[in-house]
C-alpha cells in the first residue's frame, strides 16, 4: 500500500498452482488519506512480471474522534 510516496504496508503471499484468486485485509489509517494505491504484481515461470494496481479514496476522518462539549 503506497500513499503519499510512502510504502505503509506490504506482504508477500504464496500463490498455489489452480488456486484462482487469493484476498487480503488491512485496516486503514489516516496517513492513507486522502487517497492510498494498492499494487499487486506477481513473476511468471518465465520470469515476466505481471502488475495491477487500484487507487483507494479513503475518506478524511482525524486518528482520534472529537466530540464538541458544552462547558457552563
Amino acid at each position: 500500500m503506497v500513499s503519499r510516496g510512502k510504502i505503509l504496508l506490504h506482504d508477500t503471499t504464496d500463490f498455489f498452482r489452480g488456486s484462482p484468486s487469493t484476498s487480503w485485509s488491512f485496516r486503514v489509517s489516516p496517513e492513507m488519506s486522502p487517497s492510498a494505491r494498492l499494487i499487486g504484481y506477481y513473476v511468471h515461470s518465465n520470469g515476466l512480471v505481471v502488475a495491477d494496481s487500484i487507487e483507494l479514496k479513503i475518506e478524511d476522518k482525524l486518528p482520534t474522534e472529537v466530540r464538541k462539549i458544552k462547558i457552563l
